[in-house]
This record gives structure tokens, sequence and C-alpha cells, in this order.
């Protein structure tokens, strides 16, 4: 089934809009539920000193978890990245480009894909990214307060997409977004990089 792709342009920069299968989502949340004690100590900002120090992206107040390309291959959510990224593309007529998940900046253990656990309270400040394109998937949402928490910010102006569970929103790495306060837990997403690069086997 193809999925509901959008690009939305609600001021410079260019903004796609996904529905993930559901289906990958339920699975991939499943695998973050099941995921062992050990296994969420090597990869959590939150870690004790025993294990390796996972940065604490923006100081922010809650847990993210970084991930293997083993952990994004077994629950098949990068065909929902690579996607939406080709789908961008194409949009674009960008034919010469290839587009891929980069090493965490840190640790070649990881790529630069993560998990947002928000507390209440929690917080991201506005902020930029790395690389070439950044996404969200929105993974779960609170069922006790408004949803639509996330907002990107062009010059003077404000957009503010509507939020559900399995929305995938893919732009431009240096458009700033952030997320508002939380009044309570249960906001859960996936954020990623993703960098490009001439493909040279292009005819």
């Amino acid at each position: 089934m193809e999925k509901e792709v959008q690009l939305i342009k609600p001021f410079g920069p260019s903004i796609l809009e996904m529905n993930c299968d559901l289906e990958s989502i339920d699975n991939f949340n499943k695998f973050l539920d099941q995921m062992s004690e050990e296994d969420k100590k090597m990869r959590s900002s939150k870690t004790d000193k025993d294990h390796k120090n996972i940065p604490d992206l923006l100081e922010r107040s809650f847990e993210i978890l970084y991930l293997t390309n083993n952990d994004l291959l077994e629950t098949k959510i990068h065909e929902q990245i690579s996607y939406a990224a080709r789908q961008y593309l194409n949009f674009f007529g960008t034919k010469n480009l290839k587009v891929y998940l980069p090493q965490a900046s840190f640790s070649e253990k990881f790529v630069d894909v993560w998990v947002n656990n928000y507390d209440k309270d929690s917080i991201t400040p506005p902020h930029r990214h790395r690389g070439f394109l950044s996404g969200v998937i929105i993974l779960q949402l609170p069922k006790t307060e408004s949803i639509n928490c996330l907002q990107y910010i062009w010059n003077n102006e404000i957009y503010n997409p509507e939020e559900c569970v399995g929305k995938l929103l893919l732009f431009p790495n240096h458009l700033i977004h952030w997320v508002r306060r939380q009044h309570s837990g249960g906001r859960k997403t996936l954020s990623f990089n993703l960098f490009a690069e001439e493909n040279n086997n292009m005819q």
C-alpha cells in the first residue's frame, strides 16, 4: 500500500509529512519495551558511570536512547525513513543525490538516530540539526493534554503540525524547531539525521 505523503510549504523551507505503517510503529515500540536493562544502559543518556557515556542532547532532563544500525534493520524502521527520504528528493527532482544515516558523532557503535522519552515538564529548546535532512517520527503521545507540541520556526513565522502516532516529518537540517513543555509524561519520538552525497552510479 502506498503511504500518504505530502510536501508542506508553510514558509521558506519545505516539510515532508508522511503517515508511517502503524504495524512498523507497533513493532518498534515493542522492541523498545522488550529491550533488556543492559541494552538500555548501553544506549542511554542517563546511564551510570560504569557504562559508556551517551551525550545528553541539549542538556534535557529526560532520557535519550541511541540506536545501532542493527536495531533499525531488525525493526525495519529504516524502511520508513528511506522511503520518506526518496520521496523528499523526488519532490524536487533531485536524482543525483543519495542520502544515508551517518554514524553518531561520539561513537562508531551507533547511528545518528535516537529515541526521546519525554517526562512531565520536559521541553526541547529551539535548535537545529547537523547533516542534510532531519526527521522525527511520533511513536507515542500522551492522552491527557494537547498533543500538538512540535513547532517549526522560520524568521517570524511558526508552523505547528498536526501530530498523531506514526507521523513522520522530514525537513532541512537548518530549520529551527522545538517541543513545548509537557504537562504529563507519555510522549515518545524517534529523531534522526540524514547526510547526502553525490550518487556516482547515476547514468
